[in-house]
């Protein structure tokens, strides 16, 4: 299976969990999941038996400051 399969496998297995997809590159696929969403995703992957995830990351939302 070529590399255009694989990642449009993986995006098939990840639309029920992903708020968006990116394509940066022609063999990568970004897939923004919502935390909640995040362990069912990483299950669905694993249930396909899919392959690997490389990176996972977080974003944190800045809080304002609190008022002096």
């Amino acid at each position: 299976m070529d590399t255009e399969k694989y990642l449009q496998q993986a995006e098939e297995i990840l639309s029920p969990f992903s708020k968006e997809f990116t394509r940066p590159e022609t063999f990568r696929l970004d897939a923004i999941i919502p935390v909640e969403s995040l362990i069912p995703a990483v299950q669905a992957m694993t249930d396909a038996k899919w392959g690997y995830i490389s990176a996972i990351t977080g974003l944190d939302k800045p809080t304002p400051a609190p008022a002096e």
